[in-house]
C-alpha cells in the first residue's frame, strides 16, 4: 500500500488583482478617429484550480461622444461577475507556477447603470461580457 497526500490551497491562496482599461466608440455616422469614449476598471479573482475561477469587476465608462454633453464625465458604471479558464494550463498542463504569458477566456454576466445617456433618463440594464484575456505574471509575489 502507498500513502498519497494532496496539498489544498488555503482560503487566501490564489487571488489577483487586475486594472481594466478600455475603449469604445460609435463606428456609422461619425468621425470614430475622434471619438473614442475611454472606460478604466477593477477586477478581483480566485483562481479554485490552476484552470478554473472566478471573478467581479467594477468598471467606468467615461465621455459619451458623439452624442452632445450629458453633464457628466462619468457616463455608466457596471458591475460584472464570471468565471474564468486558464486556456494555457486546460491545453498545455500545469506547471507548478504561473507562466510568464497565459491566455484566459471570460464569460459572465452582470448590471449596468448609464447616467443620461443620449439625453435620456438614467437607465438600469443587465448585460454580458464575453472576451479573452492576456494576461502577464510578473512575479511570484
Amino acid at each position: 500500500m502507498s500513502a498519497q497526500t494532496v496539498n489544498e490551497s488555503k482560503f487566501f491562496d490564489n487571488w489577483y488583482v487586475g486594472i481594466n482599461a478600455s475603449a469604445s466608440v460609435k463606428t456609422t455616422g461619425t468621425a470614430w478617429m475622434k471619438n473614442f469614449n475611454p472606460g478604466a476598471g477593477v477586477r478581483v479573482g480566485k483562481w479554485l484550480t490552476p484552470t478554473f475561477g472566478l471573478a467581479a469587476e467594477g468598471d467606468l465608462f467615461l465621455r459619451n461622444r458623439p452624442y452632445p454633453v450629458s453633464g457628466t464625465l462619468i457616463r455608466a458604471a457596471a458591475i460584472n461577475f464570471f468565471g474564468t479558464v486558464n486556456a494555457t494550463n486546460l491545453f498545455c498542463g500545469y506547471k507548478g507556477e504561473p507562466r510568464l504569458f497565459e491566455v484566459v477566456p471570460v464569460a459572465g454576466i452582470g448590471v449596468q447603470h448609464s447616467f443620461n445617456a443620449h439625453g435620456e433618463k438614467n437607465v438600469n440594464a443587465f448585460r454580458t461580457k464575453l472576451g479573452v484575456d492576456f494576461t502577464f505574471n510578473l512575479g511570484s509575489e
